[in-house]
């Protein structure tokens, strides 16, 4: 019997992980090709973001971002330290700042409805009363906060390279420089063309992040919309990115599709404030327009107030795509079949906790692959 082709589009995280996961599992029942635009993998989302493993407490309980995000950080984990991915395990701490108090029973409120959400989703929390901030983070200044011990930070760009790579090993058949520029269905195949190359394939998972919606039209699926939002990271230099052992975060605001300004740790031991969320013309549009300085230190203050001295220096910009839904709430993963025979999965929207998600996404896509393929 004929070998089954299944085709990846998309070389970052998701593109990367879906392909592991087949190849892992299945690497003997499918020819697996994965389709990369540019020169290397992960060069784009995978490797413009924070890093964070997050925990799933800030997605819906029922949804699919904290589904896979509650999943995939634990995965990441695992992987990150048998493959010598670089990982800071620092905990994250959300805190109600000082500027929460004209707001009191609103943001009181919004405190307890997260850590709701954290305990109902059985993740490791502990609250930190007013006193007990000085104890975790002598420098952070507060009313309260929620303290998540097992969120991780890692290196986006190497934990995708490293599943490339092994996905390799396995079997995968990766094609870099191989932009899609037009799909056609025949005879029960979706036939892919690019610059160099034509690949007729059974199934077809477009998974190319920022262009991913361009894909689907190719495919005949033109009614997804998005929306591209820029976020900015300024480095905090000299004395003052020793101040911070963990990832700070504000409470978030209801009805904001956004974690808020926060403190970063990297697994190289660098401090950096960001990220904000500003909508952008265009997918490509990281340095236009920057935003002031002067609005990361404020945001800084906020949990450290002799940040308003720091030295700041505008680091990098990542762009993520969002599924356009009425009122500005928070999208959910779009991972649509949206064709059985021949299979095509579109994911539209793959934003934050992406990376978190990354490893459970790329199993809950295989399963699906794996029952109708």
């Amino acid at each position: 019997m004929r070998q089954p082709i299944v085709g990846i589009v998309g070389g970052g995280v998701l593109g990367a992980s879906v392909a592991y996961a087949l190849a892992s599992r299945n690497r003997k029942h499918y020819r697996i090709v994965l389709l990369e635009s540019l020169s290397s993998g992960g060069l784009v989302t995978s490797a413009r973001n924070s890093g964070v493993l997050h925990s799933g407490i800030h997605s819906p309980q029922d949804s699919l971002k904290a589904s896979l995000s509650k999943r995939g950080h634990v995965l990441a984990k695992r992987f990150a330290k048998e493959n010598g991915v670089p990982l800071l395990e620092c905990g994250m701490l959300i805190v109600a700042s000082f500027g929460d108090l004209p707001h009191l029973i609103t943001r009181a409120k919004t405190f307890m409805k997260i850590a709701k959400n954290g305990i109902d989703q059985k993740i490791p929390l502990s609250i930190i009363p007013p006193w007990g901030l000085r104890k975790v983070e002598p420098f952070v200044r507060g009313i309260g906060g929620l303290l998540l011990p097992e969120v991780s930070v890692v290196d986006g760009r190497v934990f995708t390279e490293k599943l490339i790579s092994l996905s390799e090993a396995l079997g995968v058949e990766v094609k870099y420089d191989s932009p899609v520029r037009g799909i056609s269905k025949e005879g029960g195949l979706y036939r892919v063309f690019t610059d160099s190359f034509e690949f007729a394939f059974d199934a077809l998972v477009n998974a190319a992040g920022l262009s991913a919606h361009r894909v689907a039209a190719l495919a005949g699926f033109a009614d997804y919309r998005v929306k591209f939002f820029r976020g900015e990271y300024y480095e905090i230099l000299g004395a003052h990115a020793k101040l911070v052992n963990r990832l700070v975060y504000p409470l978030p605001v209801e009805g904001r599709a956004t974690k808020g300004v926060h403190l970063l740790k990297r697994p190289d031991g660098r401090l950096f404030i960001g990220c904000n969320s500003v909508e952008v013309p265009a997918d490509d549009y990281y340095e236009e327009e920057k935003t002031p300085e002067g609005f990361f230190r404020e945001a800084a203050a906020r949990f450290v107030p002799s940040f308003r001295d720091a030295e700041l220096q505008w680091s990098f910009s990542g762009i993520r795509p969002k599924i356009a839904v009425a009122g500005g709430a928070e999208p959910d993963f779009a991972f649509d079949v949206s064709s059985v025979e021949p299979f095509f999965m579109n994911c539209i929207g793959y934003d934050s906790p992406g990376l978190s998600s990354a490893l459970a996404a790329g199993e809950y896509v295989a399963e699906r692959i794996n029952r109708l393929v």
